[in-house]
């Protein structure tokens, strides 16, 4: 029911009767002692003076008032508001709660400050205690008497109303029946004052032990909360046509003031004001028993303001949004917060602070905007220079205050109507009101385009090679016209060149404005070397003189420094004491020698052939020589280990041949070398060659920086005759040489909608390497065309291209790998970034390994996107390359604002490495931009590697054991955990305890020991281990090991192997036994395994082959010694041959070596000691010392013999098979030639196929069973 509504029943029920001041709502009873007993008052009439008034009560047959209590003359009874609530305890003095500005007064009947005892009996025997406040079960009648005497009002029980009761006026109530012990009477449902009066029956009482509510509104089981209407009607205050006297939006905030409510005592701060600011079309109801706080919500509005009744006026500041509506409403209250119940405790309990809910004032008030303002403008686009008026339409300059702004920042001084404008941005003007109410313009953008940069970069260098065609590439603008020597000669970006000249473009970019590029000057090389003089004529050699030399001068007549490589010689003819490449700067001379070492008797003629770079010319030097019968000839005069990397650099070897052609013994003497070079055969420097043998010189190359050159120097005597024979030996080892043009790039600064800028970046390589080139990732900076090789020479023009992330001065470093050696170039780029940017902060994102454990596993990463605008739309995206392994988490249409993140996955479809590349689309302002973003990822299946010492454990007597290692290593890139091992069980046990889980870092190798201790025999054991792996993938992978248990021998058997001693001559093949023997015929069968070493000399013999009826495997442990390893289920041999050792027989002096047998370990089923008797190898017979590993005869030849199309020369030193090959320079082998065996000291002529070859460097590779031969050439088109 409405509070209205209830006032109009209550007005209606009293209608023709006296109102009641106060009214007994409830008394509670516990018999026969009243110590717990209370009366419960309510006060109906404001500003109530209850002093003098008398609270009594009667017998239980209702013919006699018995006593009670006299409210005293205290101010706390003087000026009671209507709705207070008084409960008044019938035993003891204590002041509960005497404060009566919440509502609220609990006191005991017998304190004598607030109340003064009353008896109505006769009985001089009795006390007040026993007559006074002590309710019957059978009836009592509690009354409240006025300070005349005269009746107020009386709540009574009895089964039937006493005389007492009925001689009483209204208002009374009577509730016919007894009272509960304990229980209480209660007025109830207590809708209305009318049921105060209501008289006698049980419509409006109730007599109950339940549902007391001591100084709370009356309940009922059939009625609830119906009382507590009537309560809080009486508590609120009373206010008539409220009104909004005054609603004021000023600078300060919203002022208000309205009408009064009645408040009879605004003195005693019991009443006042609150005021709720709230959205229109809300109202917030504010809850009884609730006190607000300023600053509080209530509802959906907001407590702005809390005045007492006297106060009917308020400041809110809140800054009243401009353009919004605000309703203000002040509601009337009474009482503060209930001083037991504390804050809120319930509108149906009717404590506390009361609202009158439906009355208040109210008032809306709404800030309205300016209108928007229409800017106007002269121009939108202009070049760098140009101005532009931007206006307002209709100014109003007495209403409104102007502010212009350019890209959101606040233009200081320009606050007129009117701006000049004459750089680029976003421009919009802002008017403000008295109030400060502002509407801002829609922003009109103004592009100042700056005039273009225009840069030229020349795809190679500037000075260039006859025919030879130079790219030049125009970059910063939109169009262009290219000029030579200030004559229009074409359009475009790129412009080819292959005349000399002066050349610059002029470039337009797409708004019209032009600029000039730098000069860029191209010149044509001429190429020309003169030899002085220009032939060499080196006479005829007699038979005792091996060598002649001459000298040459070379001049560099070019306009260009030029590179002189070595030179292809004729047969014959060498180049002493000059490294290569020899570079010569212009009109540099350099002085060579020139060597005449024939190889043969005869004449000798042919062109020194100088390739000449740049330009790849060829320097020819005619040259002619004869040489008669002499006593010696090397198989080449010069020895080239070529040009390589000193990072790659690695000792090498290679070998040459001293032939003696005299008729009589030749004895030879060689000179050392230096380092880095090193002559390691023959050992000793004197050796004696018979007629027709064959010397082998091997040469060490022990890299080190830089180039070097020397010469091999042989003294030889014949007889009478005494020569010298020489050979060059040369090598260089460099590092990598390359120039970067330009050193250093700055880019023109990135305006407007240009969000990348590219350029050219030249890469030429200027040493004599040939190199290998890859751009690294650099955020914001990628470089094109890469991977890429580069000649010696060469260059190259690389597309060098910017796309910064953020605004600002962008610098970075483009980075270049550089192969060999791993160096990295840098080149410093940096550009000032002006215009729009959006995009992912990375420009490639690198998800790693993902486990590949059976199915694909997901890998998610957050990329931040950033723009320098409000927000970025997503026009369009899609994915290149592995689409099916990379997704994103976003779609055309989202709005991207800076610092949003997009989720990236990567879900491989298998194992292996991935890459996608995301192309989206963007807009941005006004801007279309096109970006990129590269992923990648690998997904990984993870391995395991075992291996052991040895699987089987092999024969162990009872009550021994062995061990045996097993080695577990992780091969991955990520941690593996070893869970467990499973499966060990007696007779096998671990060696040493294993903490499990064991996490393997990558590479980590863990050493697991096995061991194995057989308690019965005889048998055999198998162990299966099992080792499970927990991460990154749950697996089990086992592996298998055996033993065999045997009794335990009783005593000692003896075995005896015995290497055979043999004799041979060098180049001889042999072969040694190695016996066995056994003393016992029980030794048969139990021998199962043996591990030996056996050693030897190896300068004097060559193993070649292992021979034996059993399963027996060898290994060259070092120089000189074996690992020897049998085998056999069944036992080995216990007499005869056990193996034998093939091989061939070597010359050294030594001529004589031990051959040694030892024993590593032996299994066997009874307890055994091993005699070893060792041999001896002979070699016999120092006239077949040169023999040595090529047999009799002369040694296999290579050589070259020149021509427009060179030929191959192979003279055969031996019968054995041929295998030749033609590599290139990197090792790829581009042609190969194998020949079945053929008779010894033939001639083969082989061509090299010219045809399908480039021009370059190729090495000839010969092999002749243990013979290798290497040629190195330049072949020339």
């Amino acid at each position: 029911m409405g509070r209205q509504c209830l006032l109009w029943v209550l007005s209606a029920a009293i209608a023709g009767a006296q109102v009641p001041p106060v009214v007994v709502s409830e008394y509670f009873n516990t018999s026969p002692l009243p110590v717990e007993e209370w009366t419960e008052l309510l006060v109906v009439a404001d500003t109530l003076d209850l002093r003098g008034y008398v609270l009594t009560d009667n017998n239980q047959t209702q013919t006699q008032r018995q006593g009670g209590v006299r409210f005293r003359d205290v101010p706390l009874w003087s000026r009671l508001r209507a709705g207070t609530i008084l409960v008044i305890n019938h035993r003891g003095s204590q002041v509960v709660d005497d404060d009566p500005r919440d509502g609220y007064i609990e006191v005991g009947a017998q304190n004598t400050t607030y109340f003064e005892q009353v008896r109505f009996d006769s009985n001089p025997g009795l006390t007040w205690e026993d007559v006074a406040l002590n309710i019957a079960l059978q009836g009592d009648l509690v009354q409240i008497l006025d300070p005349q005497g005269r009746h107020v009002h009386a709540l009574g029980h009895r089964d039937v109303p006493g005389p007492f009761y009925d001689t009483l006026p209204p208002p009374k109530v009577h509730h016919n029946g007894q009272c509960p012990n304990p229980g209480s009477i209660r007025v109830v449902p207590g809708l209305s004052l009318a049921a105060y009066a209501a008289g006698a029956g049980t419509d409006s009482t109730a007599a109950l032990s339940t549902d007391v509510t001591k100084g709370l509104p009356n309940q009922s089981p059939q009625h609830r909360d119906r009382n507590q209407l009537l309560w809080r009607q009486l508590r609120q205050p009373r206010w008539n046509a409220p009104q909004m006297t005054r609603a004021e939006l000023t600078p300060t905030g919203v002022l208000l003031e309205w009408s009064a409510a009645a408040d009879p005592l605004p003195d005693d701060s019991l009443q006042g004001y609150i005021v709720v600011r709230d959205t229109v079309g809300q109202r917030s109801v504010p809850e009884d028993g609730r006190t607000y706080g300023v600053g509080e919500r209530l509802g959906t509005g907001l407590v702005v303001a809390q005045t007492l009744s006297s106060v009917r006026r308020a400041l809110d500041t809140f800054p009243f949004p401009c353009g919004a509506r605000m309703v203000y409403r002040v509601y009337a209250f009474r009482y503060w917060t209930d001083n037991r119940l504390g804050n809120a405790p319930g509108p149906t309990l009717a404590r506390g602070r009361s609202y009158a809910e439906e009355v208040y004032s109210e008032a809306t008030l709404e800030k309205p905007l300016p209108p928007v303002p229409q800017v106007f403008a002269s121009a939108r686009e202009l070049c760098a220079g140009d101005s532009a008026v931007l206006w307002v339409e209709n100014p109003d300059t007495v209403r409104y205050r102007y502010q212009w702004f350019r890209d959101g920042q606040q233009l200081g001084g320009e606050t007129t109507p009117r701006l000049v404008v004459r750089s680029s941005g976003r421009y919009s003007v802002r008017v403000e009101t008295e109030l400060g109410c502002m509407a801002r313009s829609p922003e009109l953008e103004v592009q100042v385009h700056p005039l273009p940069q225009v840069w030229v970069a020349a795809d190679g260098d500037t000075l260039f090679c006859p025919g030879d065609t130079v790219l030049l590439r125009a970059s910063g603008a939109w169009r262009y016209r290219w000029y030579r020597d200030g004559v229009p000669v074409d359009s475009g970006a790129v412009l080819r060149v292959s005349q000399p000249g002066r050349y610059w473009v002029m470039g337009w970019n797409e708004f019209g404005c032009g600029a000039t590029s730098p000069v860029v000057e191209l010149r044509e090389r001429r190429i020309e070397v003169a030899a002085e003089p220009d032939t060499l004529d080196f006479g005829v050699l007699g038979a005792c003189e091996s060598t002649r030399e001459r000298t040459v001068h070379l001049r560099n007549a070019s306009n260009t420094a030029v590179f002189l490589f070595r030179p292809l010689l004729p047969s014959g003819f060498a180049i002493v004491g000059q490294s290569f490449p020899l570079v010569l700067a212009e009109g540099e001379v350099v002085t060579l020698r020139l060597r005449f070492t024939p190889t043969r008797s005869g004449g000798f003629a042919g062109g020194v052939r100088f390739p000449v770079q740049p330009c790849s010319d060829t320097l020819v030097l005619p040259v002619r020589g004869e040489k008669q019968a002499g006593v010696a000839t090397l198989s080449q005069t010069e020895l080239d280990f070529g040009v390589e990397a000193l990072c790659e650099a690695g000792p090498r070897d290679t070998t040459l041949w001293l032939f003696n052609q005299s008729g009589t013994m030749l004895e030879t003497e060689a000179l050392p070398l230096a380092p880095p070079f090193q002559l390691v055969e023959p050992v000793s420097p004197r050796v004696v060659l018979a007629p027709g043998d064959s010397l082998r010189l091997r040469i060490r190359y022990l890299p080190q920086g830089g180039s070097f050159q020397q010469e091999l120097q042989i003294a030889l005597q014949a007889g009478t005759c005494r020569d010298t024979v020489r050979a060059t030996v040369s090598a260089a080892a460099v590092l990598p040489q390359v120039a970067l043009v330009p050193s250093e790039v700055v880019f023109p600064p990135l305006r407007g909608c240009t969000t990348a800028a590219e350029t050219s970046l030249v890469v030429r390589n200027t040493g004599v390497l040939p190199l290998r080139l890859r751009a690294l990732p650099v955020p914001g900076v990628t470089i094109g065309g890469t991977p890429l090789e580069l000649q010696p020479f060469e260059s190259r023009a690389l597309p060098l291209r910017i796309a910064p992330s953020s605004g600002g001065m962008f610098t970075a470093e483009a980075l270049l790998r550089l192969e060999p050696c791993g160096d990295t170039l840098r080149v410093p780029v940096r550009a000032l970034v002006e215009g729009v940017r959006a995009g992912f902060v990375l420009s490639a994102w690198d998800f790693g390994t993902s486990i590949w454990c059976g199915r694909p596993d997901t890998l998610e990463q957050l990329l931040e996107f950033t723009t320098t605008a409000s927000v970025a739309e997503l026009l369009s995206f899609r994915l290149e390359g592995d689409t099916g392994s990379f997704s994103l988490s976003w779609s055309p249409g989202e709005q991207l604002a800076d610092g949003y993140t997009i989720r990236v996955r990567f879900h491989p479809t298998q194992p292996g490495r991935h890459r996608a590349e995301v192309v989206y689309t963007l807009r941005v302002d006004t801007c279309t931009l096109e970006q990129r973003l590269v992923l990648t990822g690998e997904a990984s299946v993870p391995g395991y590697t075992s291996s052991a010492d040895s699987w089987d454990f092999g024969a162990v007597p009872v009550g021994q054991q062995a061990q045996r290692v097993l080695y577990v290593r992780n091969p991955n890139a990520f941690p593996l955990v070893l869970e467990a091992l499973q499966g060990i069980a007696p007779p096998f046990a671990l060696a040493q305890p294993l903490v499990v889980p064991d996490t393997l870092e990558p590479g980590a190798e863990r050493a697991v020991g096995i061991l194995y201790a057989p308690l019965q025999a005889p048998r055999r054991d198998t162990l299966r281990l099992r080792l499970r792996w927990s991460a990154p993938c749950d697996t089990v992978f086992a592996v298998l090991f055996v033993g065999e248990a045997v009794p335990v021998p009783t005593r000692t058997a003896r075995l005896s192997l015995q290497v055979s001693s043999v004799r041979a001559a060098p180049g001889e093949r042999l072969a040694i036994p190695v016996l066995v023997s056994a003393e016992e015929d029980r030794i048969a069968g139990a021998v199962r395994a043996v591990r030996l070493r056996f050693r030897y000399d190896w300068r004097l013999f060559q193993v070649q082959q292992l021979e034996s009826p059993l399963p027996f495997r060898w290994q060259e442990l070092t120089a000189g010694e074996l690992l020897l390893e049998g085998s056999a289920a069944d036992g080995l041999p216990v007499s005869g041959e056990l193996f034998r050792l093939s091989g061939r027989a070597l010359w050294h002096p030594q001529m004589q070596t031990p051959l040694e047998l030892r024993v590593d370990s032996v299994e066997s089923r009874i307890p055994l000691e091993l005699v070893i008797q060792p041999g001896s190898l002979q070699v016999d017979s120092a006239c077949l010392a040169w023999e040595r590993r090529f047999g009799t005869g002369k040694a296999t030849a290579l050589w070259l013999e020149p021509g427009e199309c060179p030929r191959l020369i192979v003279e055969l030193g031996s019968d054995e098979e041929v295998e030749l090959r033609l590599m290139d320079l990197r090792g790829h082998e581009v042609f190969a030639w194998r020949g079945d065996p053929a008779q010894s000291g033939r001639r083969v002529e082989l061509r090299v196929p010219c045809a399908h070859l480039a021009a370059g460097v190729y090495g000839a590779v010969l092999r002749q069973g243990d013979v290798r031969r290497s040629l190195w050439f330049l072949l020339l088109r």
